[in-house]
């Protein structure tokens, strides 16, 4: 990708252009101000323009571009390329100038800053969706490598990321590397019940002088009649890709503080006080020759010194008192430079806290990629052609109407209504579909049995804001490729970025300080809420529920708030609460809407039984905190419609009623040691958990891709009322729906099938069936039922593997994660991620 300019300034390569940045794009917060200038009456406008000559020069100057100044500004450029560095290229590489004028003879050759490469089903056998290996990462490494060294550029690798299949690599050329900054990695699995990396996406986060871009890489879910799902996927890869902030502010405080460290310690050794050097900086040639001499003298000197053998023994004493007075005295210095570098740090300390202020981010908040300037998103989308016969895309495609077939395309249909990628653009599409070929063949679309209808899968999109921008130069396909089933989709693109002066930018916002402290000593903040507490009532299980309220600033002054966290954590609110924008700013008069969700699932189900005076009520308090003003306190409640989701094994069995119908008296936590009320009706498993694996048993043992993909979550809702009503199981949706329900249902009961005081034990035991065995003896009869049941449950679905592609492994993972779960502390936790394996070994004892 190479970057550009605005029209305002001059449009050069990333190297050079983005140390300017346009005073029309900057905020108010960054303008220079205006100086008034008389003119006589034959005197034309003069326009300024802030040129910088170079990565290297640090000085900048202000140049009137009158027609008479023209020869003096060629002349002084002549001389600035003289003083470069010799290291640098001979020829300035500018792609389009202001002022025809100055830069009349200037010429330029395309430049690449930025490479980026996609792919997706790079490993898709079974032990890549279960380990971290970076094997077919590296190998792909050492391939692009090979083949960017072919090229006039030096390119780095900036990042790259893994999940499984899905692979994602960010190079930049060598030159380029020192202005990127804040590289963060993210991925998230969208496979069935969010466990198998198979499907989902993979992000790149950098800074690239004083603009932020993020890549995503994805793989959405394939098939025709999935594009429900593809639209699923989407919305949960955007929302849970997500980074750290990191400001400048925060760079340099470690930094300094590192230094500090390290001057402190006598004992440091040259690595140590390797980011020292970085921070200064370099000598000249003269300077280091000067040095040279210097330690030169100092040797000869001590070597003199300690020539005689046979000194007086006065003479040695001075000697001595002279070394204790030496190393006293660089005592002494070592004391006053670690005084004077705290002193600066304190300085620093007390800047960045007024820095602070104008930051809206905290650094422990989490950055989404919608808050990126320039996001790029790419990989294999899925989206088909649809309401089209596959002979007709055949017949459309020979005879080159591109333009008509793209009417049928589910990705524009879906981004027209505003499903998914809201506010995305995509280059103008002139190559022919890049999805299904016959491997080794450049033009034949599948012959194969499924005959698959060709479509546009592979895409390309971005977003922006309005300070930036992307300019597309080419989107075509590689037709040759033909190794896979896809072809390659390449897109090029000029990205306008910014670089703030950071001198200029620290003057206005000390200003700008001085301001805010000065309204805030003027007028204290005033604000008022729209309501102070939010009902949610019929919360049904898994299911998200949304409302907000307004807070608005009544004052003259500018208002900061944010969410207090509770009794010394760093939690503003219980599991089940969710609440956006935690903090931000409202300017005098001004009102922002705070979003509150809540969610009730198999994490905060024991909060119904737990935390509240009524069964079935719960309860949460935000506080509101407003900078220099009083508090607000919002009341968060919500009432949960009964279901058989979030019950034990011991009351689903002992229900004889729908559960709508039921009184549960007591409830068990994860150990089973509460009580359950008894009476003489029990059942071998639940009805719930037959009914759905019945279904299966029944219908769909040989569906493809079951209990590896989701289903829909309009379906997964129509379930969960059959099974919460009682009535028969009539269901006509997809196979893959009632599957993903069957986790939910086992995710969900309060105690695991393998309860978790056993979960020790079977780790422990995964290299002996005989003791795996031994132990399933030990569970409560329930248990023991739903686990032999379901064992032999999958026994059933491994004997239809050709059909339904699952295998062992994939199996015993899935199902290890929902039977044999960790303890509340240890999930999501690095010990969990490691468990994972041993958890699978466990199960496939079984199998």
């Amino acid at each position: 990708m190479a970057s550009k300019k605005t029209k305002s300034v001059t449009r050069a390569s990333v190297r050079h252009c983005l140390a300017i940045w346009q005073r029309k794009q900057a905020t108010n917060y960054f303008e220079q101000p205006k100086k008034k200038k008389k003119k006589g009456k034959n005197e034309k406008k003069d326009k300024e323009i802030l040129i910088d000559f170079g990565e290297n020069s640090k000085t900048k100057k202000q140049i009137h571009s009158t027609e008479t100044q023209t020869q003096q500004l060629e002349e002084l450029e002549k001389k600035k390329r003289k003083k470069k560095n010799p290291n640098q290229p001979k020829e300035e590489q500018v792609q389009e100038n202001l002022n025809k004028s100055i830069y009349r003879n200037e010429k330029f050759q395309n430049r690449i800053d930025l490479i980026i490469f996609g792919l997706q089903e790079v490993d898709t056998t079974a032990p890549a969706l279960f380990s971290n290996d970076e094997h077919k990462a590296n190998q792909w490494k050492t391939v692009l490598e090979e083949s960017l060294s072919t090229l006039r550029d030096s390119y780095k690798k900036i990042a790259s990321k893994q999940m499984a299949g899905i692979l994602l690599f960010v190079y930049a050329r060598s030159r380029l590397r020192r202005q990127i900054t804040n590289v963060d990695l993210s991925e998230h699995a969208s496979g069935i019940f969010g466990m198998l990396p198979n499907k989902g996406g993979v992000a790149i986060k950098m800074d690239l002088y004083d603009s932020t871009l993020v890549f995503v890489n994805s793989h959405l879910a394939c098939d025709m009649k999935h594009m429900e799902r593809r639209n699923q996927d989407w919305a949960t890869i955007s929302d849970n890709l997500t980074f750290n902030w990191i400001t400048n502010y925060d760079l340099n405080a470690q930094a300094n503080n590192k230094i500090l460290q390290m001057r402190s310690n006598p004992n440091f050794n040259k690595k140590e006080n390797e980011l020292e050097n970085e921070t200064k900086p370099r000598k000249s040639k003269k300077d280091h020759e000067k040095g040279k001499k210097k330690r030169k003298i100092r040797k000869r000197k001590k070597s003199k010194l300690t020539q005689s053998k046979t000194q007086p023994q006065i003479g040695t004493n001075e000697e001595s008192s002279d070394k204790g007075k030496q190393e006293q005295e660089r005592e002494r210095e070592r004391e006053r430079e670690i005084q004077i570098q705290k002193q600066k740090q304190r300085q620093k300390e007390k800047e960045n806290e007024k820095r602070k202020k104008l930051s809206l981010y905290p650094t422990n908040s989490k950055m989404k990629i919608s808050n990126a300037d320039i996001l790029f998103w790419m990989g294999d989308l899925n989206y088909r052609l649809g309401n089209i016969s596959r002979t007709e895309v055949l017949e459309m495609i020979e005879k080159k109407e591109l333009n008509a077939l793209l009417k049928y395309d589910q990705l524009r249909e879906q981004m027209k209504f505003g499903y998914v990628f809201k506010g995305f653009k995509e280059s103008v599409i002139n190559f022919p579909p890049t999805y299904k070929f016959d491997p080794g063949t450049i033009t034949q679309y599948d012959t194969s049995e499924k005959k698959r209808t060709p479509a546009w899968t592979d895409r390309i999109l971005w977003n922006c804001n309005e300070n930036h921008a992307v300019r597309p130069r080419g989107y075509c396909s590689h037709p040759k490729f033909t190794v896979s089933d896809h072809k390659p989709v390449v897109g090029f693109f000029e990205l306008t970025l910014l670089k703030i002066d950071p001198d200029l930018q620290f003057q206005y916002k000390k200003k700008l300080t001085k301001e805010l402290d000065k309204a805030e000593n003027e007028s204290k903040p005033d604000a008022s809420v729209s309501t102070n507490q939010i009902d949610f009532l019929d919360c049904r299980y898994n299911i998200i529920k949304k409302d907000s309220f307004i807070l608005k600033n009544k004052g003259r002054g500018l208002v900061q708030f944010r969410f207090m966290p509770k009794n010394n954590t760093n939690q503003i609110s219980e599991p089940w609460v969710h609440v956006t924008p935690a903090r931000g700013m409202i300017n005098p008069a001004g009102e922002m809407e705070i979003f509150v969700q809540v969610q009730i699932n198999h994490d905060t189900i024991g909060e119904l039984y737990q935390n509240s005076k009524s069964k079935y009520e719960i309860e949460d308090i935000l506080v509101l905190h407003l900078e220099n003003s009083k508090d607000h306190f919002i009341v968060v409640r919500a009432s949960y419609e009964k279901s058989c989701f979030g019950m034990s094994l011991n009351s689903l069995v002992s229900l004889k009623n729908p559960i709508k119908k039921a009184e549960i008296i007591g409830e068990e936590d994860e150990n089973g040691n509460q009580n359950v009320e008894k009476n003489n009706f029990s059942l071998f498993i639940p009805k719930e958990l037959w009914k759905l694996v019945n279904y299966i048993y029944e219908n769909c043992l040989d569906y493809p891709g079951i209990f590896m993909q989701q289903g829909f979550s309009e379906e997964n809702k129509k379930i969960r009322d059959i099974l919460d009503n009682d009535v028969d199981f009539n269901f006509d949706g997809s196979p893959l729906s009632v599957s993903e329900t069957i986790l939910h249902f086992l995710n969900s009961i309060t105690v695991s099938v393998i309860p978790v005081q056993f979960y020790k034990i079977c780790l422990e035991s995964v290299k002996s069936k005989r003791d795996c065995f031994e132990i399933i003896k030990q569970l409560p009869i329930i248990h023991q039922n739903v686990f032999i049941y379901l064992i032999s449950f999958l026994k059933q679905l491994l004997k239809y593997g050709k059909k339904n592609k699952l295998e062992k492994d994939s199996i015993a993972l899935i199902f290890s994660t929902v039977i044999l779960r960790s303890p509340i502390k240890q999930r999501s936790s690095k010990k969990d991620r490691k468990d994972k394996i041993k958890r699978k070994q466990f199960l496939l004892n079984f199998l």
